[in-house]
């Protein structure tokens, strides 16, 4: 069923990025649809490593996890993560697998396409490795129900942030990743003036500062009814997927027989910073501390939620710097705001 757009509803507001290369050929995805895919654009023997060096990441913190024994597959040999496989902690995001998968060339060229410049900074973000759920893999946890979000504030409704998954894993229709209602990045101000606007409460929990959004199931199917339906995005090894961070999106739990590994990295130009927005990113790089997905804000994780509690307490596996620190260069320190452009 092709996505309900009303007629006077404009596309993203592009006007946020006067430079932007209309000849990149995700563009038209992107603003139509609200994500886009850009398939195998990391060589197969990197990808190879990469899916190796998050197994073995697991591993090093020496609680029983085997990559070939799914009897170790449980909260009990894992670091602790959200929704069953997302690691938001543990210094992941700087782990030296994560970074070079952050410079991976491809990946850099589609979002200086997207931004129309190469001074780009990005989010010390999290990265992903859940199992499969069943007999065939986890069993000790259930799967997680759809929790449709966006990123963004829902009062700001032009186009701010384009989010990113370096898509390590194939995503096929079973397997765990991105599900998306397309084209609900255009329908915000529709939805709003029908249904009473944001919703305050909402608000006044998230401090009145709103970097995200959660929508009811009822909410969503409002969506639903607009001709917006859900679309599990399938996407071949070491891909990127790049989506409008006002689309409404969860992420699904593999219930087939691959295991997921993606790295979360969303880039904006250097510009977006202040001098002590960037001076703060820096700081923020060289404690090691992980971020939210907006890369000029500097929202750290470990300040904001505390650290990964293991029944009720501070886990003693966490880690306040990666185990493997990553090999710095000109390119990872333009991006992480220690070196200028």
């Amino acid at each position: 069923m092709p996505i309900a757009i009303p007629a006077t509803q404009p596309g993203p507001d592009l006007s946020a990025l006067p430079h932007t290369n209309s000849k990149a050929p995700f563009l038209e995805d992107l603003r139509t649809k609200g994500y886009a895919v850009i398939p195998s654009i990391i060589p197969q023997d990197r990808v190879g490593r990469y899916i190796d060096d998050a197994h073995s990441w697991l591993e090093e913190f020496g609680m029983g996890y085997k990559r070939d024994d799914k009897t170790t597959w449980s909260n009990d040999n894992l670091p602790i993560s959200n929704k069953g496989g997302l690691y938001n902690q543990y210094s992941a995001g700087h782990e030296a697998w994560v970074w070079r998968a952050r410079c991976e060339p491809g990946v850099l060229s589609a979002f200086q396409d997207l931004w129309g410049t190469q001074e780009l900074i990005v989010s010390f973000d999290g990265v992903n490795v859940t199992f499969p759920y069943g007999a065939h893999g986890r069993t000790d946890i259930e799967v997680t129900p759809p929790w449709p979000h966006q990123d963004q504030d829902p009062r700001n409704r032009t186009f701010q942030l384009a989010q990113g998954i370096i898509a390590l894993s194939e995503s096929g229709p079973d397997d765990g990743g991105l599900v998306v209602i397309p084209g609900s990045h255009l329908l915000h101000t529709k939805f709003f003036d029908e249904n009473g606007g944001v919703d305050d409460e909402r608000i006044a929990k998230a401090g009145g500062k709103l970097n995200s959004y959660q929508f009811t199931e009822d909410e969503a199917a409002w969506y639903r009814a607009q001709g917006c339906e859900e679309v599990k995005v399938t996407c071949p090894v070491g891909s990127l997927i790049i989506w409008d961070s006002r689309l409404i999106h969860w992420n699904r739990t593999p219930t087939g027989s691959r295991t997921r590994v993606a790295v979360y990295a969303c880039y904006c130009p250097a510009s977006f910073a202040s001098p002590e927005a960037l001076e703060r990113k820096a700081e923020v790089y060289q404690r090691r501390y992980q971020t939210t997905h907006w890369p000029a804000l500097n929202d750290v994780r470990a300040l904001k939620f505390g650290p990964p509690l293991r029944n009720g307490v501070p886990d003693p596996h966490n880690r306040t710097r990666p185990k493997n620190e990553p090999e710095e260069n000109d390119t990872m320190l333009r991006l992480a705001g220690v070196k200028a452009y």
